[in-house]
């Protein structure tokens, strides 16, 4: 039977992780970016979880009965905006560590997303982003969802590069030989960017070199991370998808501004 925290403070770093609008759903967090619509939605558990990956360990139950005990399960959820169903697979975590089918010691035990299908994804971002700008983002928005903020730094350092190689003036380029922040920097000051997004560009943790090299794998946060996804949303925003529809909104035979 569960003891109520009421009467037992949990352990420093036990706390219920918090809920993050940037990652698709699990049992601890079960609302997030659908993979299948690409909207921000809430999902709701269709069945009871699959067993994957048994610990090894038997619990007997009243009765006689026993149980196998398992650390990694396949979670079905329906996502309430376009009731679609996605399967997640889980893995289980005590404390907010993951057991390994293990012992670890005492905690809160949660079940904690790791691989979704369809991928995790960009599905609403829109066709306006060019294949290779828009399937390098998609690429390091599924690491964001697998929880691998290396990996997603790497790839949205990537994004970034592509974008101001297909944006910026031939003096942007130039610059990203020296830092990618520089070819950035080069785009804002020749008006590429708005304000807004200049400002936030010098802001924001350009974490590429950081996830890509050793001596420097524990410098990118998951936070860091997601600040970095949603800069570039923002970015794909104005820079493509604004003039897309702006092109579409046109009436037949007004010439471009």
């Amino acid at each position: 039977m569960p003891v109520s925290p009421a009467f037992f403070r949990r352990s420093p770093g036990d706390e219920d992780p918090p809920h993050d609008p940037d990652t698709p759903p699990d049992s601890v967090d079960p609302a997030g970016i659908c993979p299948r619509c690409g909207r921000l939605s809430n999902f709701r558990l269709v069945a009871e979880p699959i067993p994957l990956l048994y610990s090894g360990t038997v619990m007997e139950q009243s009765g006689g009965r026993t149980t196998r005990m398992y650390h990694e399960r396949v979670s079905v959820f329906e996502c309430l905006g376009c009731h679609e169903g996605i399967a997640v697979v889980e893995e289980k975590t005590v404390g907010n560590k993951p057991t390994g089918g293990q012992f670890i010691g005492g905690g809160t035990e949660r079940w904690r997303g790791v691989h979704w299908w369809p991928p995790a994804s960009a599905a609403s971002v829109d066709q306006a982003v060019p294949d290779r700008i828009r399937n390098t983002f998609i690429e390091g928005l599924r690491c964001l969802g697998a929880k691998a903020p290396r990996g997603a730094a790497v790839m949205f350092g990537r994004t970034l590069e592509a974008i101001v190689r297909d944006q910026g003036s031939p003096v942007a380029v130039k610059a990203l030989e020296g830092r990618l922040a520089d070819g950035l920097a080069v785009m804002a000051a020749e008006g590429r960017l708005s304000q807004d997004l200049a400002e936030w560009a010098k802001e924001v943790r350009l974490g590429r070199n950081a996830g890509g090299h050793d001596e420097l794998v524990d410098d990118v946060t998951p936070e860091e991370a997601r600040n970095l996804s949603k800069f570039l949303d923002q970015l794909l925003i104005n820079l493509y998808v604004m003039p897309a529809r702006l092109r579409r909104a046109r009436p037949p035979g007004t010439p471009p501004a």
